[in-house]
């Protein structure tokens, strides 16, 4: 098992994993340009996880993962990502989480519950928009 940033060799195998998930409406092909991913022994697709990059603060657009991952593994592609996104200079990492299992997920990657009282979004309150039952979660990087 190895992880690898998505490229030219890769896109089109990623692109793929994400348009087996159900949930996805569209997927951004900048976005996924961003991610890193992990590659299982067979040489199939077994995580992706990407960002996009909003000022000093990036947003956690894709986190699909095979269940049978080992946290250990979910660790080690959240912290190759990790890397990249200090490199981009950002400062503040969120996720904005619909399933209640996956905030467990994150708060073992280091992430904290934020109050949705005080997230905004483009000057909007959270509890206003459709991601209102929304778990937001943040990590600092610097």
């Amino acid at each position: 098992m190895e992880i690898i940033d998505v490229n030219q060799e890769n896109y089109e195998k990623c692109l793929n994993f994400l348009k087996k998930v159900k949930s996805l409406e569209s997927i951004d092909s900048e976005v996924l340009r961003q991610a890193s991913v992990i590659i299982g022994d067979d040489n199939e697709i077994e995580g992706i996880l990407s960002y996009e990059k909003f000022a000093s603060f990036g947003l956690v657009r894709y986190f699909i993962y095979k269940k049978t991952l080992a946290d250990e593994v979910l660790f080690s592609l959240f912290n190759h990502l990790k890397e990249k996104i200090i490199k981009d200079q950002i400062k503040r990492l969120v996720a904005i989480i619909i399933r209640s299992d996956v905030v467990e997920v994150f708060k073992k990657l280091g992430f904290e519950e934020v109050n949705p009282d005080y997230f905004f979004i483009e000057e909007t309150n959270i509890l206003n928009t459709n991601f209102h039952d929304a778990y937001i979660l943040t990590i600092n990087l610097q």
